[in-house]
């Protein structure tokens, strides 16, 4: 731990609980250093790069959380939070090593509450209806962290639901010529319009503060929304459906001639007992305003296009209690992309199924899924998980998955094998195999990847953590959304403590 972070942890735990029943509170520290073979010293906006690079492996994160609700006799809650960060490499880019050590407090928190009322400000998330205007959401896949820092008023009634906030949303990477910053506003109504029928209302204004080094900025758009849902409409029925529109508010952005967009989303839901089916359609058109997220109506894993895409698809779901099991399945049918003269838009299919199973005989539980996916190109991927349980706290873990593709007559593919064995008073261990076939960057060779780990649990919830290898790169999908994570080689050290 470096001791700036322990100082501060120190202090902190210092503090009283005051008036026991009253005050809940607790701290928490996450301290991480490692060796990066791959990483370089940062160079700044308008520096030349030297030709080999500036070697600067090693690197540090540190992370002291403090949390704590006040509970007023008169009645309400008072809910604050504040996160102290140091650190000299951003884990979204951790191939770049800052010049010098970033302190800063990372995010704050304060919400008051009381019957259907509240205010926070601070840092918080937000998803105004199903994404149409606005969804700045934490994703864990992604390495997503990013919150609107601002204001929030929130009104909920039984039959009437008010929300207004404002602030600014930053990437995770704040280095020179890197960071991108937007100014954002919002609004919501939902009302009930009679019972179980919900209409709702919502806008946006997406504005650019600052963009990254030769990335335009973007003015002003107005993204606006309508709703219609409802609930057991009848027995099991249920719907929702949404329309949204996309403007240009500025008139350097209606110059340059960026198209208004629209948006349309519904679903149709059934339940009964065991049985789950939904059907769902989506026609996005130049609908991406920065900051909203809209439903993908397909796998989690896929990309959502919303300058232009459009689907339907089925989803059924079946559930038995005794033994546990889930089957699934889906299929649907899209259209995405570019419109290219001659050809048009990419068009197909995309199908998966699979099944889940729970605490079979008391000591197993197993899945797996397999799905199909040709629009444009064809893209096979198979997940699987099994996890036994033996000698009362142990258990054993192989969790397997495999992407194949074909692009323009080339291969890749990628395939994880995961193993793990764990005590749960003791910890873990694993080790992790990566596969990758890319001929166009490694020049038609398949490569290997090797890692592994071991965690050693301690009291109240700590534990400490050691790993190292190599993980290979490449693109992640998760709800709608990809990243490109660059590759890692070298060790890592990992701390948790929690103080209550």
């Amino acid at each position: 731990m470096k001791p700036r972070a322990a100082l501060l942890l120190a202090a902190c735990a210092a503090l009283p609980a005051q008036q026991p029943g009253a005050w809940t509170w607790f701290l928490t520290n996450d301290s991480l250093y490692q060796k990066n073979d791959l990483a370089k010293r940062e160079v700044p906006a308008g520096e030349i790069p030297p030709l080999a690079g500036e070697k600067k492996p090693d690197q540090f994160q540190e992370s002291l959380a403090f949390f704590g609700t006040y509970r007023f006799e008169a009645g309400g809650d008072l809910a604050l939070g504040a996160t102290l960060r140091g650190v000299n490499f951003y884990k979204q880019d951790p191939n770049a090593t800052l010049r010098s050590p970033e302190t800063s407090l990372y995010r704050w928190s304060a919400k008051y509450r009381r019957e259907g009322w509240s205010v926070q400000a601070g840092d918080f998330h937000a998803l105004l209806g199903q994404g149409f205007v606005l969804s700045v959401l934490q994703n864990d896949t992604l390495l997503r962290e990013r919150t609107i820092r601002g204001a929030e008023a929130r009104w909920q009634g039984s039959w009437l639901d008010l929300r207004a906030l404002g602030g600014s949303v930053s990437t995770e990477v704040r280095s020179e010529g890197k960071m991108q910053k937007w100014d954002v506003t919002a609004a919501e109504a939902v009302v009930e319009v009679l019972r179980g029928h919900r209409l709702g209302v919502r806008a946006s204004q997406v504005k650019d503060a600052e963009a990254p080094l030769f990335v335009p900025l973007v003015g002003r758009r107005l993204t606006d929304s309508f709703s219609l849902s409802g609930a057991e409409v009848l027995p099991g029925l249920s719907y929702y459906g949404e329309y949204g529109r996309l403007l240009y508010r500025d008139e350097r952005d209606r110059q340059l001639r960026r198209p208004a967009g629209n948006a349309a989303y519904g679903n149709l839901t059934y339940r009964s007992q065991g049985l789950l089916l939904l059907a769902e359609h989506k026609k996005y058109e130049n609908f991406d305003n920065g900051m909203n997220n809209l439903p993908l109506a397909d796998r989690e894993e896929e990309v959502n296009d919303l300058l232009h895409s459009e689907g339907t698809r089925l989803f059924a779901q079946y559930h038995v209690a005794r033994p546990d099991l889930t089957f699934f399945g889906s299929a649907g049918r899209y259209v995405e992309g570019p419109y290219i003269p001659g050809r048009g838009r990419r068009a197909g299919t995309s199908v998966y199924g699979g099944f889940s199973a729970e605490d079979l005989w008391d000591a197993v539980s197993a899945s797996y899924s397999y799905g199909l996916r040709f629009v444009g190109y064809a893209v096979k991927k198979s997940m699987a998980n099994l996890t036994t349980r033996f000698q009362q706290d142990w258990s054993l873990e192989l969790s397997f998955r495999d992407k194949r593709s074909s692009q323009f007559g080339t291969s890749f593919h990628e395939q994880d094998l995961n193993t793990q064995l764990a005590k749960a008073s003791w910890g873990a261990l694993w080790v992790l195999r990566q596969h990758s076939r890319d001929p166009i960057e490694l020049l038609g060779g398949g490569r290997n990847f090797y890692s592994a780990g071991v965690r050693a649990n301690l009291r109240n919830g700590a534990y400490v953590e050691l790993s190292g290898g190599r993980l290979r790169g490449g693109e992640v999908c998760s709800g709608g959304q990809c990243v490109t994570l660059p590759p890692f080689k070298g060790f890592k050290v990992a701390a948790h403590f929690q103080l209550r």
